[in-house]
């Protein structure tokens, strides 16, 4: 985020968020802009689209978690091209916390964003961890 996120610029936060997050914004003196979710825990994206209109250029960073923390959430296939197909059209970079993505349980499948297309892969900066991963 400190490499990325200049005074002022604004980063897109989906709710519910980790904790952490929005510190490591307001230290590098961004500003976090809080996206709402809609009846399953994801991205409103009629949310994210007027947000998006309303701050334009300023919007520097999104910062998806999938699987998400605190939530549990994981956007399929889909869901991931349209939140990538907004910021794409918007020039807003990604973030995609991956820290759980073996995480997993029942039939779910986890998608990472950059590897939907090579569009997504040059705006995407992916983090991961490796003590959160099991054998």
């Amino acid at each position: 985020i400190r490499t990325f996120v200049n005074k002022g610029d604004k980063v897109l936060i989906p709710v519910p968020y980790w904790v952490s997050y929005t510190q490591q914004v307001i230290l590098s003196e961004g500003e976090p802009v809080f996206v709402k979710y809609n009846n399953e825990l994801k991205i409103d994206l009629n949310d994210l689209e007027k947000i998006c209109n309303r701050y334009g250029k300023q919007v520097k960073l999104i910062i998806l978690n999938s699987p998400n923390n605190p939530s549990g959430i994981v956007y399929n296939k889909g869901e991931l091209e349209a939140i990538g197909e907004i910021c794409a059209k918007n020039g807003i970079f990604i973030i995609s916390d991956e820290v759980y993505e073996k995480f997993l349980y029942g039939e779910i499948k986890h998608y990472s964003i950059a590897a939907l297309s090579e569009e997504l892969k040059k705006i995407t900066i992916t983090v991961n961890a490796v003590q959160k991963h099991t054998l």
